[in-house]
């Protein structure tokens, strides 16, 4: 409520695909979060709950879209992506993509791991010419220790420079090398 909210695509007429797509909104109880900045330059920008919630209510959207846009967000095509600091090579989403699968797995449970499995394999069907380097991450991710892996993601990409952290993916790499 206290600031513009905007959503930037972040391939080609993404809008495009939630234009006639039902959604749903589930209100919880927001005592019960807290505020999470670990993947964020933001503070606030996401909060999280330590336990499953309740949902105390549903507000069912007909037209995720129409919804988005009634109620003030601001959306910003593909080709703007570059005004908002979204780089033009979107290199970068790979990192982003291996973030969320690092909270899927946090636990190391056998049901995180599969939930993660999944979401990147999803992912892979928009992404896909990023695939191989999906998958080459993944399997250096899976080989590491808890610790390591957070460190690990978060070098992988030299945002500056655009490009991945080659030497870094290879040294991680031969650190786990015939491990299967």
């Amino acid at each position: 409520k206290d600031r513009e909210i905007y959503l930037v695509e972040r391939f080609p007429h993404q809008f495009d695909s939630i234009s006639n797509i039902k959604s749903s909104i589930y209100i919880l109880n927001k005592d019960n979060f807290h505020k999470f900045n670990d993947h964020s330059e933001s503070e606030d920008i996401e909060v999280r709950a330590e336990e499953n919630q309740k949902v105390q209510a549903e507000l069912k959207i007909p037209n995720t879209l129409n919804f988005i846009k009634k109620y003030g967000v601001k959306l910003y095509p593909y080709e703007d992506r570059e005004k908002f600091g979204i780089p033009k090579d979107d290199k970068y989403i790979v990192q982003g993509i291996l973030k969320t699968y690092l909270w899927k797995i946090e636990d190391d449970s056998k049901e995180g791991r599969l939930q993660g499995k999944k979401q990147i394999e999803k992912i892979k069907l928009t992404w896909n010419k990023y695939n191989d380097i999906i998958d080459r991450l993944i399997f250096i991710i899976d080989n590491l220790s808890k610790e390591e892996r957070q460190r690990f993601v978060n070098n992988i990409y030299d945002k500056q420079n655009n490009k991945f952290n080659e030497k870094g993916i290879q040294r991680a790499e031969s650190k786990v090398k015939g491990v299967n």
